[in-house]
């Protein structure tokens, strides 16, 4: 493409897909002292990469893709841009038994009525040149694909920050981003180009329209997406002189394009979007319980959700939901701006994560409480048979959320649920809450052997390879007591602290 020195800016809007939509960061702030407004609004504003399609997709149109905690965007050759979005609803069938433990320690059970549905949308450029798609801004993050045989396995392969589709009309580039929240697409005008050549068919929508705001709504079968209004303007001296710009939809056809204002045509014309809202997404809820940094200073978040469409990343431990609620565990980078890794972990029933920690070597302990009698074990781990009615799980995974290095559960024959979670200078793994079984482990020597009352705190330490239970008591007394923080100090002693219903 030849040189040109002036340009036109255009992000013809944001697709928002609302990736967290129920996200709730439960307890994150009054435990870790974090802004749960500040960090919501962060995570639901990543950047994710584009990844390149070097066969792990069987569909060979697919150039690239980038996942979002609603759905994909796909990249095709011919330049298409494919939304493929996920709504969870409460409906009327696949009804789930949800199960949920009040503050007295007692289960109660409720139905829960789940539907997954899906919508594809698929948006063409009009009449455009031939395209020379390409990844930009190549990320520090690569894929690696292990599916079925060797031969099938892609490793390596590269993620890109954003997209470029080339010049898709004479004097006209547009290039691909993708966030945790939207999808922008940004147009680049250069002198000789005509913004009114710009003309996209929407395909998959059963109308589109633009609505008093200005945005651009796209009517499909599980209701509203939008394309938020577009904001024009030009930068001199640092300051900004707004230019006006509306989309402009082309009768009943699902075409539109833009119409923009007089302009300085001797300098650069950008045009961007403002947020807007809909409901298309994982309308399931999702749970941020706990928060931990490394040494590094990465960010790693845990908790449980309901959507089988949370953001994993590949190369993690499951890419899969398992079904009911699951373990989410994911990691981000110190500004929150990149999901480095993520993972569900499960089984068939309910899984739920309220603690987190990271030893001094990088890997990731979570705990909390399983009603899955598949929940994942390892070889060796203390005990990996399910004892029923709901039992504590600790696992350990790697830096990278790739591998779960140990898991094991611990628990008797009632309700067992780990709430806190700490490491200690040794590498030994300590986890506190509440039990109501009469029977859950204990160790000899230990402070107090005996359930006191409903339900008593428990405390119990685990060697780093979750192989062994180190030691192992009760503290309670007559009514339900429960235990909601734990620390270690410089000496190794240990601290709890919860709530009491004991007068005793």
């Amino acid at each position: 493409m030849r040189q040109k020195k002036s340009l036109v800016l255009m992000a013809t809007g944001i697709l928002l897909i609302m990736l967290l939509p129920a996200l709730a960061f439960a307890n994150v702030e009054d435990r870790a002292g974090v802004d749960k407004d500040a960090l919501m609004k962060k995570v639901s504003g990543l950047q994710m990469p584009f990844i390149e399609n070097q066969g792990q997709i069987k569909d060979k149109s697919v150039r690239f893709y980038a996942n979002t905690f609603a759905g994909t965007v796909f990249v095709t050759d011919k330049g298409e841009i494919v939304y493929s979005l996920v709504k969870r609803e409460a409906g009327t069938e696949n009804t789930e038994q949800r199960q949920e433990e009040s503050e007295d320690g007692i289960q109660n059970t409720e139905d829960r009525q789940i539907n997954t549905k899906a919508v594809v949308l698929r948006e063409s450029l009009e009449c455009p040149e031939e395209t020379g798609i390409k990844g930009l801004n190549k990320s520090v993050t690569t894929a690696n694909y292990f599916v079925g045989s060797k031969d099938n396995w892609r490793t390596n392969i590269p993620t890109w920050q954003e997209v470029s589709l080339g010049e898709v009309y004479e004097g006209i580039e547009l290039k691909l981003k993708a966030y945790g929240n939207n999808v922008e697409k940004l147009f680049t005008v250069y002198p000789g180009g005509t913004s009114e050549d710009i003309t996209l068919k929407m395909e998959g929508a059963k109308g589109i329209k633009v609505n008093k705001s200005g945005e651009l709504e796209i009517e499909t079968e599980l209701g509203t997406v939008k394309m938020t209004k577009p904001v024009a303007y030009q930068e001199t001296g640092g300051e900004k002189k707004y230019i006006q710009v509306a989309y402009n939809v082309l009768a009943d056809s699902g075409t539109y394009g833009f119409e923009i204002g007089e302009y300085d045509k001797t300098k650069p014309l950008v045009i961007d979007p403002l947020l807007a809202s809909t409901f298309i997404g994982g309308s399931s809820s999702d749970y941020v319980y706990a928060l931990a940094l490394d040494s590094s200073g990465d960010v790693f978040v845990a908790g449980w959700t309901w959507s089988s469409d949370y953001p994993t990343t590949v190369g993690a431990y499951d890419t899969t939901h398992n079904g009911y609620s699951d373990v989410i565990v994911s990691k981000l980078d110190s500004n929150l701006s990149s999901l480095l890794a993520s993972t569900f972990i499960g089984g068939g029933n309910y899984d739920h994560a309220d603690a987190i920690a990271i030893d001094s070597s990088g890997d990731v302990f979570v705990a909390g409480k399983t009603w899955s009698s598949d929940y994942p074990t390892t070889v060796g781990a203390y005990d990996t048979t399910f004892n029923g009615n709901g039992d504590v799980f600790v696992s350990k995974l790697d830096s990278n959320l790739s591998s779960l290095l140990s898991s094991t559960f611990i628990g008797g024959s009632s309700v067992d649920h780990a709430r806190a979670l700490a490491i200690d200078l040794s590498g030994d793994v300590f986890v506190a809450g509440l039990t109501g079984s009469s029977d859950y482990p204990t160790t000899v020597g230990a402070y107090d052997t005996t359930l006191n009352g409903n339900d008593d705190v428990f405390v119990s330490k685990l060697d780093s390879s979750l192989s062994s239970l180190v030691s192992s008591t009760l503290i309670g007394g007559s009514g339900v007591d429960d235990a909601y923080a734990l620390a270690i100090d410089s000496s190794g002693d240990v601290f709890v602290a919860g709530l009491t219903g004991s007068s005793d």
